[in-house]
Formats: structure tokens, sequence, C-alpha cells
């Protein structure tokens, strides 16, 4: 069989078609999905089948009054993502089709569907980051990010506000957000989400957790005092224990082996060394830490929440927003809080055991 030609395969060898079906990433779409059905074995080049039937110029509903061109996906070339004017996906990786008159690029899948309505790709200036924001949705390759505002994961397909620049997003629903509120832990000042200006993106350690901020922190400049949105959060709810009467404790959902170390042991057993849960408790103004277990946290409670069943400690994993049932906040992803089996009631650790 002569071997198949095809206009950005330039090799001298042509492509040959498989027998079988083979796995691989096509070359142009960079489609891990797709079955690479044609292949240049001189130059390992492959394509898939939608791949193979493109052409350089393409006649599509979406730009009725130009012919779109065809363009080669180059991963070396700066700011090489877009937003896909059918989808609104971000692409980071494979070809695309493009009218630079109207400002239109679609991806290869998208090229082959007859879409009428182009994404609205508003743009946004957000005091969170030094670049435009534009809405889309993250895409494949880019679902396994947080939000720069909430710090809870986003996923491929929901709407977000991102940067193209640096492959950040913010969630859609966080764009509004207060920026700025009142907190009790740091009375004589009011707390405001720092902008670009004033974090210029550099590692910020938070100073209730002592773990580094990766989004936009909240802050008071005069103070130079700066925490995570979660850590404001869980210090509304300091938990009075036994253990430590003159100050209420903080929850803390991770990294405790980093925080409770040789040179600060947990004030209960005074040992570094033992494998415990992530999470820990602290008192903010003594800095010390406590191991989650050594508070002797009930894994399960019954009528101390005034619940009419019995509750279970658990862990938190669902990346949608779950409230508790006392305070009406949100239980905060990656904590452990108390939950019932036979209703949706659901609470805190300090909202059960403060209510005793």
């Amino acid at each position: 069989m002569e071997p198949f030609q095809h206009f950005v395969h330039n090799c001298d060898s042509g492509l040959s078609e498989t027998t079988a079906v083979e796995e691989g990433i096509c070359s142009l779409c960079q489609g891990e999905e797709a079955s690479i059905q044609y292949t240049c074995y001189s130059c390992k080049f492959g394509l898939c089948s939608l791949c193979f039937n493109l052409s350089p110029k393409l006649s599509h509903p979406l730009d009725a009054q130009h012919l779109l061109e065809f363009h080669q996906h180059q991963p070396d070339h700066i700011y090489s993502s877009f937003i896909c004017s059918g989808c609104g996906y971000v692409i980071s990786s494979g070809s695309y089709y493009e009218c630079k008159t109207c400002q239109i690029k679609i991806d290869v899948k998208c090229a082959s569907i007859a879409i009428t309505t182009r994404w609205d790709d508003a743009k946004t200036y957000h005091y969170s980051h030094r670049h435009v924001l534009s809405r889309c949705k993250p895409g494949w390759s880019n679902g396994s990010g947080t939000c720069l505002i909430c710090e809870r994961p986003y996923s491929d397909k929901q709407i977000c506000h991102g940067c193209l620049a640096c492959l950040c997003f913010v969630h859609d629903r966080c764009l509004d957000l207060p920026s700025e509120i009142q907190h009790p832990m740091h009375s004589q000042h009011t707390l405001k989400r720092l902008s670009y200006v004033q974090h210029k993106e550099r590692k910020i350690q938070c100073d209730a957790c002592q773990e580094p901020i990766h989004g936009v922190p909240f802050g008071c400049v005069a103070c130079d005092f700066k925490v995570h949105m979660g850590c404001a959060d869980s210090m509304l709810r300091s938990l009075k224990h036994d253990a430590h009467r003159e100050h209420g404790l903080v929850y803390v959902p991770r990294n405790a082996a980093h925080a409770i170390t040789v040179e600060k042991p947990c004030k209960i057993c005074e040992e570094p060394q033992k494998i415990w849960k992530n999470c820990y408790y602290k008192c903010i103004q003594c800095d010390w830490n406590f191991h989650f277990e050594c508070l002797r946290i009930a894994d399960f409670v019954f009528r101390k929440s005034r619940h009419s069943h019995r509750t279970q400690c658990k862990l938190f994993l669902n990346e949608e927003y779950e409230y508790c049932d006392v305070c009406e906040t949100v239980i905060n992803l990656g904590s452990y809080a108390y939950s019932c089996d036979r209703c949706v009631f659901q609470a805190h650790i300090e909202c059960i055991f403060n209510m005793v």
C-alpha cells in the first residue's frame, strides 16, 4: 500500500495505516485518549483518525466570513495556551484553527463540531494577580490545582477565571468574596485580602499554622500578620479543652509531622516521633502544639451535640462546600468533623464540644 501524505508531516517517509489500533499521544491534538491509526515509523509521528482528516483551512459556523487557518502546536512557545472559542477550555497542548481577524481559536475537536455560539471569555482585572484573568474552564491538563482565593480545588470542567500566562485559576464564585473581614484573633485592625502589589507572589508563611500560603492571604500590613483563608476560618472556633484551659485551641488540618518536632513536641505526650493523623491543634498565643489523638477527640459522640443520633468523627474530602449545622459556616476540605450517618447533620468538632 502506498504511504499516505499529510500537510503537517514533513518527513520523507509517508504515513502508514496501522494494522491494529495503537495506544499513544496524537502528534497534533495531543489527545492521550486518541487511538493512533496512522504512523510514520521513521520520525515517530502519529495521528488519530480525526487529525488525519484535517485540512490546512476550514470553514466553520463560528466565523462565517473567514476561513480558519490551521496552526500546529509549538510546545516551546511562551504563552502557548489559549481558550477555545468553542468549548471554553484552556488548551495548553494540541493544535488549533485560528482567525486572527476575529480573534477566534478553536481546538481540533471543536473544529469538527457545528458550534454556533462563541464562548464568552470575559476579561477581568483582579487584585489577586498581576495578569488579566479570562473566563474559562481549566481543562484536563490544568485540572488539578487550587483556587487562588479560597485554596479549594477546582475541576477541569468548572467555570473559572484563569491566567493564560501562569495557568492559575480562581473559581467564578470566589471573585466576589469579601476582601476584608473583622476577626477576633486580630481585633485591633481589619484583615484585608492582600493585593498582588502587597504580596508580589512571594513565599509567605501563615502566622497561624506556620505553613506556606500559596494563594492570596488575608493580612494586616501594619502588623505584618498574614493567614490562610482556611486558618482565619478555623480561628473563629477555638476548642475549649482541659489540656490547656488558659486559651482556646485552633484546628490545623495538615502537616502535623512538620509542626510537632523535637524542638516543639506535643504538650501532652511530649513525643514528636509518633505517627499520628496529619492534623493537630495549636494554641496560637502560647505557640504550643497538640496531637489530635492526645486530646482524645472521641470517634463517636452520642447526644453531646444535642442531636438525637450518634455522630461519627470523620475526614471531610468532598470538594463541594459543606456547612456546619451548628455555626452555619464552611467545613474546610481535609478537616475532621462530626456527621450523622442516619440524617444530614454535620458539625465542626469545636461546635460539638463547646455546646456541652
